[in-house]
């Protein structure tokens, strides 16, 4: 009987129609957030940045990348702004050919094409090669999706300043560089190739290629093993010494052997 009373009530008529006020103004807010990530929304969330050097091989870059958004969005190409001492620098990392496409709410890795150098790179390794493992820090990633630019940034003030250089083309470019031998991206570290003319155990004439990389002693890390070695000691770094070594070691002819000096061909690689 009470309950019917309250229920009757004017209170509960008060109650019903703000919980009702609450109720519509949620579906309304819930429906505009709906239209938004299904209309307007362009984020992409960077999950992780991945750097794979590899000794003879060029360097790739893989980017974890999240679609938060209700619609696919096309990928055209990626690029770094990255401050180095107070001023900004442009890095092309991927540029595709045809637009890749992350579905909504998935994750998908990217990866850049090998390439061998980015000249200018500020930060060394031991060896004093480039490091590229703090490329994020201090960076905006920017992907060009039609003809929108999607901006990831870790501080809004790094992302401002970086859309202002942007726009005002205030920053400085540097160039992604890759030298190609035989189809692969080739490493700064590698010095040389290798080519050796012996015969099977058929007697037949074959042919074997090895890259090879200075090393401590004078000696030359090979890439693959060439009849049980993959050191060479004692080569020295000229043509003529490289292919002596070789031929006393392995018991063949100087002219059976061809060794082509690769490290001054970097300076004329490809460039994107």
């Amino acid at each position: 009987m009470h309950l019917l009373n309250f229920i009757n009530s004017a209170e509960f008529t008060a109650f019903s129609t703000i919980f009702n006020l609450f109720g519509n103004i949620a579906t309304l807010l819930l429906t505009g957030l709906t239209f938004h990530l299904t209309i307007f929304s362009k984020k992409i969330t960077l999950l992780g940045t991945t750097i794979d050097t590899n000794t003879f091989n060029g360097t790739k870059i893989a980017l974890t990348l999240k679609n938060e958004t209700l619609h696919s969005i096309s990928v055209e190409d990626i690029f770094v702004m990255k401050q180095i001492d107070n001023h900004f620098v442009m890095i092309d990392l991927i540029k595709y050919d045809l637009p890749i496409s992350i579905d909504s709410w998935k994750i998908e890795k990217l990866y850049t094409h090998p390439f061998t150098s980015i000249p200018n790179w500020p930060v060394k390794d031991i060896d004093e090669y480039p490091d590229y493992d703090d490329l994020m820090q201090n960076s905006v990633l920017g992907i060009s999706s039609g003809k929108h630019i999607i901006w990831i940034a870790p501080k809004k003030r790094l992302l401002r300043e970086a859309k202002k250089s942007y726009y005002k083309m205030n920053y400085d470019t540097f160039t992604v560089h890759r030298f190609q031998l035989d189809g692969d991206v080739l490493s700064p570290k590698v010095y040389c190739k290798i080519t050796l003319q012996i015969k099977d155990l058929n007697g037949q004439k074959m042919l074997i290629s090895a890259l090879g990389i200075p090393v401590e002693n004078n000696a030359l890390l090979l890439n693959k093993t060439i009849l049980g070695f993959n050191v060479i000691e004692r080569t020295g770094y000229s043509e003529k010494s490289i292919k002596k070594r070789i031929a006393k070691l392995l018991d063949i002819s100087r002219k059976d052997v061809k060794v082509l000096i690769l490290c001054n061909s970097f300076t004329s690689s490809q460039s994107e």
